[in-house]
């Protein structure tokens, strides 16, 4: 058990699942009752199992639960963060609110440890808030020191300026050095991963309504000439993947504006060829992407938020050359806003799992040899925004985070 640091005193919120289809009686079955389950099994979290043994088993979704509440202003991003290069992650959260004296909204970074008793404490990073809005973060190496850097992408009070910054902070917690990047467009996210193949880890800014991504690329100590990459209206991003193969991480991008989703493959030095476009609809728009194996091909593939009068989770099969085919669509809720693409019940495939901002339940999709047909839903605090999955409490099973708008953070512990 690693050493817990002292912080400042904070609390976190608990949770329970709730179920909503049936299921066969086998381990791992969506069930409403105990007898809709095998022998010695029980009905727990929507899910055949025998949660509460303090065992991991495949197939079960055991949540735990905290007993606490820690809340903020809006948490817009969250992120496992190694700040001492132990190879235990902490938790870092983005939050923003509104300052009096500074004319509207402001930001701040918040770090969570394990006190002496195992409980979560945080820790306000800045001496005082800093003026505009930061809706997306990064982990990166931009100097290849080893040492975890930190990236903030900063938008200005006034939506019609086109602008932004990018805060970057080197050796994250004890920053020595910072550097400020200013932007020629309004951003929406970022993302780093090193894009061009020189061992840097580089910046990638989509824009919020501009056909425009900045590329930003590492050169170790400092950050080269920025290049404008034109792309689709509104872009959106999934984190940099290899979807062809070729070792190189390559673009996968959706247009909150038209409906499109598709890859730009890299030809490893961060130039980016697009490839043909799946075509959603009109009225539709992209906004989250998350890339996982779900078929078990070893192609990776992609799901997509797609907002419209009836918002989906649209599923794509990546075919290992940069191409994507349609492989399903599942409902996403009212308001969709984040999703994990993660193995939620320890079976080897990766799960669905969705943050809805007009309701207080995350809908969690299992799955079953790369089909979906299970639904469960988790009971969460209301507006949840963000999510996250990792080992905070260091029991070697990850553990789920959850940010809210309404300012609440939230760490439900898996079951040991």
């Amino acid at each position: 058990m690693r050493r817990p640091a002292t912080l400042a005193a904070g609390s976190l919120l608990g949770l329970l699942l709730g179920a909503c289809f049936t299921g066969e009686a086998t381990l791992g079955a969506i069930c409403k009752n105990d007898g809709q389950c095998g022998l010695d099994q029980a009905c727990t979290s929507g899910v055949c199992g025998m949660c509460r043994d303090g065992l991991v088993q495949p197939g079960e979704l055991c949540y735990g639960a905290s007993s606490e509440e820690l809340a903020f202003g809006e948490v817009t991003d969250l992120l496992a963060i190694d700040i001492n290069e132990d190879g235990f992650k902490d938790l870092l959260a983005i939050v923003n609110d509104d300052c009096e004296g500074l004319g509207g909204s402001c930001w701040d970074m918040r770090l969570f440890v394990l006190d002496d008793q195992g409980d979560f404490q945080s820790l306000e990073l800045f001496d005082k808030n800093v003026p505009g809005r930061v809706p997306k973060m990064s982990i990166a190496n931009f100097d290849g020191d080893g040492t975890p850097d930190v990236v903030a992408v900063v938008v200005p009070f006034d939506t019609q300026e086109d602008a932004s910054q990018l805060a970057v902070l080197y050796d994250f917690p004890n920053v020595q050095t910072s550097l400020d990047i200013d932007i020629p467009v309004f951003a929406n996210t970022l993302e780093a991963a090193d894009l061009d193949g020189n061992g840097f880890d580089d910046l990638l800014v989509a824009a919020e309504l501009a056909n425009t991504l900045v590329f930003v690329p590492s050169i170790g100590t400092d950050f080269g000439v920025q290049r404008i990459i034109v792309t689709d209206p509104a872009p959106r991003l999934a984190t940099p993947a290899d979807m062809d193969g070729d070792g190189d991480l390559d673009l996968i991008i959706g247009s909150a504006a038209t409906g499109s989703l598709g890859v730009d493959l890299n030809d490893g030095k961060a130039n980016f060829v697009p490839q043909t476009r799946q075509q959603l609809g009109a009225g539709m728009g992209v906004s989250v992407i998350s890339t996982a194996d779900f078929d078990s091909d070893g192609k990776l593939d992609v799901a997509a938020i797609v907002e419209g009068s009836e918002p989906i989770v649209a599923l794509f099969r990546g075919l290992g050359n940069g191409l994507l085919e349609p492989l399903d669509s599942l409902p996403a809720g009212s308001v969709p806003v984040d999703l994990l693409t993660e193995d939620l019940n320890n079976d080897g495939l990766a799960d669905i799992m969705i943050a809805d901002l007009f309701e207080d339940k995350l809908p969690v999709y299992l799955n079953r040899a790369g089909s979906f047909p299970d639904r469960s839903r988790v009971d969460v605090a209301a507006a949840p925004l963000t999510l996250l999955r990792g080992d905070f409490d260091f029991d070697n099973i990850d553990d789920l985070v959850i940010g809210n708008a309404n300012g609440v953070i939230s760490v439900v512990r898996w079951e040991k």
